[in-house]
């Protein structure tokens, strides 16, 4: 999004949501529990943090005057097919169901001992 606001001449705006995105993210989620989130979100908030400066502040040559758009680009599907594979991994490695959300009897279940409660 980055490349289509400094084209629309947003640079500020750009800066000042990636400035609003990595504090509400360290406000709300807290990354920074464990050494290996620390790492990760230290290292892609870096990774956007060079290529919005290369973006805002670098000439690229003139061989490649898209390299910036492109490299964002790039980065950005990293992510997202990381996080993809991470949470297909995480979801599908369940053992089983959390308590939070399931429990062991169905619906069915629940509505008929509800009645026999009542009845009771």
């Amino acid at each position: 999004m980055s490349p289509l606001l400094q084209r629309d001449g947003l640079s500020l705006a750009s800066v000042a949501m990636l400035v609003i995105f990595v504090t509400a993210s360290l406000i709300v989620f807290n990354p920074l529990e464990t050494i290996w989130t620390k790492v990760m979100y230290t290292s892609s908030c870096m990774g956007m943090a060079v290529l919005q400066f290369g973006l805002n502040f670098l000439q690229p040559p003139s061989r490649y005057p898209d390299l910036f758009p492109v490299l964002i680009s790039a980065y950005c599907c990293l992510h997202f097919l990381v996080f993809l594979a991470y949470f297909h991994y995480v979801q599908f490695s369940l053992d089983k169901p959390s308590p939070m959300y399931w429990s062991d009897q169905t619906l069915e279940d629940q509505t008929t001992s509800d009645v026999d409660k009542k009845t009771i």
